[in-house]
């Protein structure tokens, strides 16, 4: 089981700067309290407990270069386990970090810069497979895979020196056409954006694309297939869960709202869903007249069929308008500053099928005044 549960949130800073802090929550604290079975297999809104202390200090802060200000403008990517990940702004530029050793280097550009990355690892190879989310095909970067081994080298083809380096990918088949080469003039062009991922017998690459259908790309082979016109139902990455045989995720209907769902990934068949916990989105209750929303949310399996649950709220007061006693003025209303907050929780999937979930519990974490620009968090 992973020890930590990885958080960044954005902090924005005076001048329009923006920093991005790295926090590690230990996983172990949601699993701590006994746990118990959901009958009704809805997880109850209102039994939350606040965290002692609030967030841990942060690990590490990150800083995007100095062309890219603003929230948004650094992507981070988890390589393997718990404990290393990629920090990649929107110019190119990226760090390696690893939380063990505390240690971070620098690392070569990709060969294009991307823009809201989606990033897979399979068992067994040494390379970080990155696509953007909204891929051209006249973008000959918007998938590469970052690769450690003998650095290819021009001038000597038998060099012996090792590191890591980019090498570009072919694009998928979906891939959009009309790319002029400016990544920033396209960024809210959604006609095929993967809409969810997943890793399938530890070589294949999976994403469902909005309006297009399900393809895999074969890393050994370095081809696409089209798998069919059905989607994953994943709201986002897929995991997968030895112990159960399945890709376990969020996912999101009009009926049930927000949900743990599962499916089994093989060949061509559209895959049976499964459901559990059904109105994620079902909020803690506020306090009049504060309201709760659900901004994002995230599914992080942490091993053996455990997962946390994070979401991402804020509780937004509703404007009250200040009658001055004077008959003649009227003070504008004032709005209080809202209030945002992450809500973790311990989940168990049990069973020889994975037929049934046991919660354990629900942590909420309080962010700091500035922390947390809406939209732009990252858990892995």
């Amino acid at each position: 089981m992973r020890r930590f549960v990885n958080l960044v949130v954005d902090n924005a800073g005076g001048g329009g700067a923006t920093a991005y802090k790295l926090y590690r929550v230990a996983a172990s604290a949601l699993f701590s309290s006994p746990p118990r079975r959901q009958a009704a297999n809805v997880l109850d809104p209102d039994d939350v407990e606040d965290a002692a202390g609030g967030l841990p200090p942060p690990a590490i802060t990150f800083h995007p270069s100095s062309l890219s200000v603003g929230p948004g403008n650094v992507d981070f990517l988890r390589l393997s386990g718990d404990d290393s990940l990629l920090a990649l702004d929107v110019d190119g530029r990226g760090l390696l970090y690893s939380a063990a050793s505390a240690a971070v280097r620098y690392m070569p550009d990709p060969c294009k810069p991307k823009m809201e990355p989606i990033s897979f690892t399979t068992a067994g190879d040494s390379c970080l497979y990155v696509i953007e989310r909204v891929p051209f095909s006249g973008n000959p970067g918007c998938f590469e895979a970052l690769t450690y081994g003998l650095l290819p080298d021009d001038d000597d083809s038998l060099s012996s020196r090792m590191g890591w380096y980019w090498r570009s990918l072919p694009p998928p088949p979906f891939a959009k056409v009309g790319y002029d080469g400016d990544i920033r003039r396209h960024r809210h062009r959604r006609e095929y954006d993967i809409t969810a991922s997943a890793v399938v017998n530890e070589t294949e690459l999976w994403v469902t694309a909005h309006g297009a259908g399900t393809f895999s790309f074969d890393t050994q082979a370095g081809e696409w297939r089209a798998r069919g016109e059905w989607r994953m139902p994943f709201m986002g990455r897929g995991e997968y869960v030895e112990e159960h045989g399945g890709w376990f995720g969020l996912s999101s209907t009009p009926v049930k709202g927000l949900h743990l769902c599962s499916c089994r990934l093989c060949s061509y068949d559209v895959p049976v869903v499964r459901r559990w916990l059904d109105g994620l989105d079902r909020l803690p209750a506020a306090a009049p007249p504060k309201r709760s929303f659900l901004m994002e949310a995230y599914a992080v399996h942490l091993g053996s069929g455990r997962f946390c649950i994070a979401r991402f709220m804020e509780e937004e007061e509703e404007e009250k308008d200040n009658i001055s006693l004077h008959p003649f003025f009227r003070v504008a209303g004032e709005k209080s500053k809202n209030d945002r907050f992450l809500l973790l929780t311990g989940v168990d999937v049990v069973g020889s099928d994975g037929a049934a979930v046991v919660v354990h519990k629900s942590i909420r974490y309080k962010f700091q005044n500035g922390d947390f620009v809406r939209g732009y968090s990252r858990l892995f």
